[in-house]
């Protein structure tokens, strides 16, 4: 073949001697099903494809649809979530921080929906939006407004073990502290799964094996995160079970936090005094 002749493939024909580039992303929604084939996997890839699924969002698809995924290479799954495509996809969405905008945009959209994922296994109970909203909160404090949101505007479910998922994620990510209080307390509060325990971060599993622990996770005996977390669940106006579910978590079981409470002195006491309030309060005091 000569080296100015373009080689035709059967069944092909050229359309003007130059390979055709491939999309960057190519996006259907047909029958409750949106289908993301990646072309590229990069910033602008996801970009398209995010654009493409709020216009479906937007020509009335359903916010309940089933997601199938096909990225060009392999995608992290958040620790401990099911691994389904939703979840995948919105997770490698939110490792681009200049799309966290287009996410938003999207949780806007879909989360006063009702309408929970329907891509199989152990999501039927996950609310629309849910994977987006966890990837956001999970990259980056500055997205806590969009967890919030989406908090406010779902009921917890019982048979939906994500939030707490989250919660356990949150912490080992970012920690407890005085800055990180409010986030903590209110992912407990809007944990679904009562069994905690089984969703802890691996780090501080031994701590609850030790009938000596008082604190389970590291900052808890720091009075001024102590504080924090008692500040938090008056804003959040947790009290009684609500408050004590909070403790429950934060020490690994209520008699933790109680020897704990009967040893400490001076500041520290004090703070742990004031979340002792929280728990006792009723919820005509408030």
């Amino acid at each position: 073949m000569g080296s100015n002749e373009t080689e035709i493939k059967p069944g092909k024909k050229p359309a003007d001697g130059k390979k055709k580039k491939a999309p960057l992303a190519e996006v259907t929604g047909k029958k409750g099903v949106i289908k993301v084939k990646m072309g590229q996997n990069s910033e602008a890839a996801y970009r398209q494809a995010l654009s493409d699924i709020l216009g479906l969002m937007d020509s009335g698809f359903t916010h309940g649809y089933r997601m199938k995924f096909k990225p060009t290479s392999k995608v992290r799954s958040i620790p401990g979530m099911p691994k389904t495509k939703a979840q995948l996809f919105w997770n490698a969405c939110a490792r681009h921080e200049t799309l966290w905008p287009l996410m938003k945009q999207y949780v806007s959209t879909v989360v006063d929906s009702g309408d929970f994922y329907g891509s199989g296994k152990n999501e039927e109970h996950v609310p629309s939006g849910g994977y987006a909203t966890y990837a956001l909160g999970l990259a980056d404090l500055a997205n806590w407004e969009t967890v919030e949101e989406f908090m406010a505007a779902n009921t917890i479910d019982p048979d939906n073990s994500t939030p707490s998922i989250f919660t356990a994620c949150f912490i080992e990510k970012f920690g407890i502290n005085a800055l990180t209080a409010r986030e903590v307390v209110a992912s407990i509060a809007g944990s679904s799964n009562t069994d905690i325990v089984a969703v802890y971060p691996e780090r501080v599993r031994p701590r609850l094996d030790d009938p000596n622990t008082l604190t389970v996770f590291d900052g808890l005996d720091d009075p001024a995160t102590v504080v924090a977390i008692a500040d938090a669940m008056k804003a959040l106006k947790l009290r009684g079970d609500a408050a004590k579910q909070v403790v429950c978590y934060l020490y690994g079981d209520c008699d933790s936090f109680e020897r704990l409470l009967a040893t400490a002195e001076g500041p520290l006491g004090d703070a742990l005094a004031k979340i002792e309030n929280r728990v006792k309060k009723d919820k005509e005091e408030e």
